[in-house]
């Protein structure tokens, strides 16, 4: 509900996530690390959490932020998790 989810629409705003994945990739080198682009999953959740606007810029859908531009600090993790991928994500006002 609104009531508990946090909203950001004034200042800055530090991201941090973390996403699991339930894939390994082992490089030529023996280095091993969770499968998958981290970027990409962390432009998604940008975009999933900034309000959601129409065309002619009509609020549609109020989420946590008013737009991801308000982003000024961004910290991206991977790791394995076999049983359990998942996104967890933490915001913090600047």
């Amino acid at each position: 509900t609104d009531a508990q989810q946090p909203r950001f629409e004034t200042g800055g705003v530090a991201i941090e996530l973390v996403v699991y994945w339930s894939r390994k990739r082992k490089f030529e080198d023996g280095f091993e690390t969770a499968f998958g682009d981290v970027d990409a999953v962390s432009s998604a959740v940008l975009d999933a959490l900034q309000d959601v606007r129409d065309k002619k810029g009509n609020l549609v859908e109020r989420r946590c932020l008013d737009n991801d531009m308000r982003v000024v600090e961004k910290i991206a993790r991977k790791a394995y998790d076999k049983d359990n991928p998942r996104v967890e994500v933490w915001l913090r006002k600047l």
